[in-house]
């Protein structure tokens, strides 16, 4: 963006100038507020601008009265209508006055200043403007999904009112402040000092006061039943552009160490497109449940799109190297068949869409996730991977606060080579976060004491969630619950479904010379699942921000030979329960 000057305009700060085809905009770098204008608000900017009109009008004049012979006193006749500027009579008519008896004022859009932002790139400021100056922005193939809403407001010259005015500030405002380099956005509203400028044009002023580039912060967490300590770091606004830079140090009691690299910038400037780098490395104790240790390193690209109301999808491109390994010297035979290095090459798409209340503990809505993994193309490693979760919550009609919740997750992988999976690449069941009143990862397929892991799986629960008696403010809740669900190996060599056939092989599977007798996939599956293990029990639950802690007493009452059952009390901390 050239930096221009307007003729007759204020003096000022420095400002970043965009231009639309007709009269220049000037743009310098603001910000707004996070909370959404009020009407208030409005009033208070407009009544501080710095630019005012002035009326017009016979003051101090002496006017001679003919009839009565003599000079009477001078009069200020009231300001005529027609010396104020459209954007007066807006607010006048905001604040509660007289109604226009012609309908709200036109107002058109001359210019966008943005101040205080001189250290963003101005092409970045004018890509982040384009929807909201450029006609041609809405005509583009890709602007409906790249811009969303901001398309629909009125271009600079065009009529408009007060009300489209607001909106397109809030709307433009919050982007900014999405990109995490401004504290503060404030906004004003001021008539437009061009000397060609109508009463209908205005010019819309941001003020940013930017954040630290700089960020660090320790912490001590203790979630998923696991505490641990971490140190973390973060660079703002790295190449001018609104790009983070992010590392991180962890130690705990299961991950025994993490470090992990994140570089995340907007894409083509939109709010609602990022794009996503990342180098990490991971150690995870899994002794307690399988008598090994198993460290990942890798790197992973994405791109996150959140331009749909309470939607979010994910398109991944990873590749990792895994070890499992440092088995105990109790290790089982299966345990220690299971070990060795494995190399993963994987495209995952993720969408969620989230319509609760509150994230954590919500009283309305509904949260769905699904997640489809593809991995084969390269490494030792190949299978497609399903995932889904459902959660939804009412409140009850009810003066006790009760809210019925219900949970659902299920998941499925199948090897595209025939070969059994990788342990890393397994699912795991039990424990007071997936499946209460169940040891944790005791559920399926085990060898001795190690949890083998297993291939697909499936688990429900019901709760009804009540305020503590008198004290319904409080974060304690009392809540009462169901959990049921069930994992199982697939054996992956098997067709997916049984074909009669005399030769010796399965025609349109996999090729199983010698298993014209053997069960098909789905057959032996859904026979596994079929039979699961159920818990019930009352507890105590408390919630801060996303950490949920839970004391329940309960009993297992259906459970499979080899599943570890956990009677009487269960303590659990986490952030994702059932």
């Amino acid at each position: 963006m050239a930096k221009t000057e307007r003729a007759g305009s204020e003096t000022g700060p420095p400002s970043n100038t965009v231009n639309d085809g007709s009269e220049p905009m000037a743009c310098s770098s603001q910000v707004f507020n996070e909370p959404p204008l009020t009407t208030g608000a409005v009033s208070s900017m407009v009544n501080d601008r710095s630019t005012s009109t002035s009326s017009t009008g016979l003051e101090g004049k002496n006017i001679e009265d003919q009839s009565m012979g003599g000079t009477t006193e001078p009069i200020v006749p009231a300001p005529s209508e027609k010396a104020l500027h459209n954007l007066d009579r807006a607010i006048k008519a905001l604040q509660g006055g007289p109604q226009d008896p012609k309908g709200s004022p036109i107002l058109r859009l001359a210019s966008i200043r943005i101040e205080g932002a001189e250290q963003v790139r101005p092409s970045f400021l004018l890509s982040v403007l384009r929807p909201y100056i450029d006609p041609l922005a809405p005509l583009l193939p890709w602007s409906e999904a790249l811009y969303a809403h901001r398309t629909s407001f009125k271009r600079p010259a065009q009529p408009t009112t007060f009300s489209g005015i607001l909106a397109l500030t809030q709307s433009l405002g919050a982007d900014l402040t999405s990109f995490d380099l401004f504290k503060d956005v404030s906004a004003r509203f001021e008539p437009c000092a061009h000397p060609l400028a109508s009463d209908e044009d205005i010019d819309i002023v941001l003020q940013c006061v930017k954040k630290s580039r700089l960020f660090l912060k320790s912490s001590t967490d203790i979630g998923n039943d696991e505490g641990t300590a971490s140190v973390q770091g973060m660079l703002r606004n790295v190449f001018g552009g609104a790009e983070t830079l992010e590392g991180s140090a962890t130690f705990g009691t299961r991950t025994r160490r993490a470090f992990n690299l994140l570089f995340t910038t907007p894409v083509l400037a939109s709010p609602v497109l990022n794009g996503l780098v990342s180098a990490y490395t991971m150690d995870t104790d899994l002794s307690t449940w399988s008598s090994s240790r198993l460290s990942t390193q890798g790197l992973r690209a994405a791109l996150m799109y959140t331009g749909r109301p309470f939607q979010q999808r994910e398109l991944a491109c990873e590749a990792s190297w895994r070890q499992l390994g440092h088995m105990l010297p109790d290790a089982s035979v299966g345990m220690r068949k299971l070990g060795g290095d494995s190399v993963k090459a994987a495209l995952t798409h993720t969408w969620v869409q989230d319509t609760r209340d509150d994230p954590f503990l919500g009283t309305r809505g509904i949260y769905i996730k699904a997640v489809q993994e593809l991995a084969g193309l390269g490494g030792s490693t190949s299978f497609f991977k399903l995932e889904s979760e459902v959660q939804c919550s009412r409140r009850l009609p009810s003066a006790h606060g009760l809210v019925c919740s219900f949970a659902a997750r299920t998941g499925v992988l199948r090897t595209l080579d025939g070969q059994p999976s990788v342990y890393a690449d397994r699912f795991h069941l039990g424990g007071p976060t997936s499946l209460r009143m169940f040891r944790q990862h005791s559920l399926g397929p085990r060898d001795g004491l190690d949890s083998l892991g297993g291939d697909a799986f499936w688990s429900a629960g019901a709760s009804l969630i009540a305020d503590m008696p008198r004290r319904p403010d409080w974060p304690l809740k009392l809540h009462a619950f169901v959990n049921t669900g069930q994992l199982c190996q697939i054996d992956q060599a098997a067709p997916l479904a049984r074909v009669k056939s005399s030769s010796s092989s399965y025609k349109g599977a996999v090729p199983a010379t010698g298993t014209s007798n053997r069960e098909s996939v789905l057959a032996s599956t859904f026979r596994q699942l079929a039979q699961p293990s159920i818990s019930a029990g009352v507890g105590l639950m408390y919630v801060q921000g996303p950490l949920r802690v839970e004391l329940n007493a309960g009993v297992p009452l259906v459970a499979r030979r080899g599943d570890g059952t956990r009677k009487g009390l269960q303590f659990g901390i986490g952030v994702a329960f059932l």
